[in-house]
């Protein structure tokens, strides 16, 4: 129990500041899932409420989405060619970036995927995974993916077939 709370905090954290979700804290919360749904089910259609948490107000909202998209735009100019170089070539620096700004941001072309994927790779990354679409509406694009991603997608994944548990009983839940 005292495990769980340990993970409940460090996720929190990762909500609050940004920052990477732990792999043992998010495999804690999901195992913790599975025992709470094997012993007392699955929660009803009252609970919306309390699982969505608190309403912000529009300020706040603004505050708190304008920070966090801020922290990880630094992070992709820092980590990444691709933004380092889109930055630059807008004369946006994403240090500065309020909530108005965000629209000021171009949307990512599939051409700048299919091009250069590993412009998107964080430079200290260690792909582990490749995947390539098929191509059937012109070349194909590849995504890379670390083992850190792979396992906090199988992780989600597993936590996602649980929430699922009450229309299929024999989930492993």
């Amino acid at each position: 129990m005292l495990l769980t709370a340990l993970a409940q905090l460090r996720f929190a954290a990762s909500l609050l500041f940004g920052i990477r979700f732990a792999a043992w804290s998010l495999d804690r919360l999901v195992n913790a899932i599975r025992e709470t749904v094997r012993e007392f089910g699955t929660l009803g259609t009252d609970s919306a409420e309390m699982l969505n948490g608190p309403v912000l107000d529009e300020e706040t909202r603004r505050e708190m989405q304008s920070r966090r998209f801020r922290a990880q735009a630094v992070r992709a100019a820092r980590e990444t060619d691709y933004y380092a170089q889109l930055f630059t070539r807008i004369g946006v620096d994403p240090k500065r970036l309020g909530y108005d700004d965000i629209v000021r941001l171009p949307v990512t072309p599939k051409e700048a995927l299919r091009d250069d994927p590993d412009a998107f790779v964080r430079r200290t990354a260690r792909p582990v995974y490749r995947t390539t679409t098929t191509g059937t509406t012109g070349k194909p694009a590849s995504v890379s993916f670390s083992a850190y991603e792979m396992h906090t997608f199988i992780t989600s994944t597993r936590s996602a077939s649980c929430r699922q548990a009450r229309s299929h009983p024999k989930t492993l839940c």
